[in-house]
């Protein structure tokens, strides 16, 4: 029995080892998964950080980048803004460069027509005062004559007679003091064509001054006047109102520019017509502000094209009479340097009104500077 129950002892023996030791492999196996999973977790969030990190240094590098790009896009912004005053500014120069230069042989017209009168004038009076020199030379003959008692009475009245009718005296105690004021009126014309064209140079300012808006046009207006003397009468109706915070010359070259515009819409109506056409200069308070119309009797702005008119280089003339920045420095003058609006009415056939607001007073808001 011994040896029949000894194996079977030592079997199950054997048994309940294998089934201790499974359990515990069970157990290793179970920790081993554990443990394993657990690796497998920390690895992948291992690998998340370390993408998020990669990510992270990535968007740092193309933010970087992108900042460094942005950068030089806005210093090629800045420069090109430079660029862009300084063109305008050179623009700007360019248009009363031109105007003065299209004025010139008008202005030097305008001056030789009262340069003529004085001329003729002095002329006139050079033939004069060599008749009353004679003149007086030949009665002081007879006032010795007189003296010595060689002639009568009678004698004296008739040679003085004869020596008046000689040079024409009455029609010298007429006429020459006519000459002198034609000499002075036209002396007077060339200082105010000169002091005209002097304010209508105006240097150009850095910082604004008080304008004299009413000055301002009848001094364009004499600049212009050769523009449209042979087209269009001219009718002021200058109101009271208060000088302006500006800059003068800017301010004459916009009136200048509407001047020369409703003088040439004038003209195409006058070559078809023969009509003299008239510009109608209006200035009036309103509020807080100054508004300055500029009237003419042309034949109006097209449907069509009146949202382009402030266009820079557009322009309806033909060419060589016109570079389209007339009415876009017009336009850069009156809104950006002063604060200003510019708008228009229009009829076809009627003609066209231009008006200009400008504050009275600036009030802090910085504006482009002049030129």
């Amino acid at each position: 029995m011994d040896q029949v129950s000894t194996p079977t002892t030592e079997i199950e023996a054997l048994k309940a080892r294998v089934t201790e030791l499974e359990q515990q492999l069970a157990s290793k196996d179970k920790t081993l998964t554990v443990l394993v999973d657990r690796f497998r977790k920390e690895q992948a969030e291992g690998t998340s950080a370390f993408q998020t990190l990669a990510t992270n240094t990535t968007l740092k590098h193309i933010v970087t980048k992108k900042t460094h790009e942005l950068e030089e896009r806005n210093m090629e912004l800045e420069n090109a803004h430079a660029a862009l005053s300084m063109a305008q500014s050179e623009l700007l120069q360019a248009q009363k460069l031109e105007s003065i230069g299209r004025l010139a042989s008008g202005v030097a017209h305008e001056i030789n027509t009262p340069v003529q009168f004085v001329g003729d004038s002095i002329h006139f009076l050079a033939e004069s005062i060599d008749d009353i020199l004679s003149l007086m030379s030949e009665l002081l003959v007879v006032m010795n004559d007189i003296a010595n008692g060689q002639m009568s009475i009678q004698m004296v009245e008739a040679t003085v007679e004869t020596l008046c009718e000689k040079y024409d005296y009455e029609y010298l105690t007429q006429n020459i003091p006519k000459s002198v004021k034609r000499s002075a009126d036209g002396l007077a014309r060339v200082a105010e064509i000169v002091q005209s064209m002097k304010a209508f140079a105006h240097p150009d300012q850095k910082t604004m001054s008080a304008v004299d808006i009413n000055s301002g046009l009848a001094t364009t207006l004499t600049v212009a006047k050769n523009e449209y003397k042979y087209v269009a009468n001219v009718e002021t109706e200058f109101g009271e109102i208060p000088f302006v915070q500006g800059y003068l010359g800017e301010m004459n070259q916009v009136f200048l520019n509407l001047i020369i515009n409703a003088s040439h819409a004038i003209e195409d109506v006058h070559k078809k017509t023969g009509e003299q056409g008239k510009i109608t200069l209006r200035t009036r308070r309103d509020g807080s502000s100054v508004v300055v119309e500029i009237s003419d009797t042309g034949s109006g702005i097209p449907l069509e094209i009146r949202n382009q008119i402030f266009d820079p280089f557009f322009t309806t003339k033909e060419v060589g009479k016109g570079t389209g920045q007339g009415l876009a420095l017009a336009h850069k003058v009156v809104t950006q340097m002063h604060g200003g609006e510019i708008w228009f009415e229009s009829e076809l056939g009627k003609g066209t009104t231009f008006f200009l607001r400008f504050p009275v007073e600036q009030t802090g808001i910085v504006h482009q500077t002049a030129a």
